[in-house]
């Protein structure tokens, strides 16, 4: 299982926004095929989430869901 994190940000040509940044943790990071792992991630100086990869659609800026994947996956926010 792979996971990633990535912030755009958006400017308005005005004072600079503060720096949106995210953290997505995998627990535990290496499972077997069958087993579930719980991910979790917290964004700061966001507005939400986008999930990519494996999983998608748009997320709160902090959660946690269950995956089990059967094949090698990449989960992105």
């Amino acid at each position: 299982m792979i996971i990633s994190a990535q912030t755009t940000v958006v400017s308005d040509g005005g004072s600079q926004p503060a720096l949106p940044a995210v953290t997505l943790l995998a627990l535990p990071s290496t499972i077997d095929q069958g087993q579930t792992a719980t991910l979790s991630w917290s964004a700061t100086d966001a507005t939400d989430c986008t999930a990519s990869g494996a999983w998608s659609g748009s997320l709160g800026t902090s959660g946690t869901v269950d995956v089990s994947p059967s094949v090698t996956s990449d989960y992105g926010i």
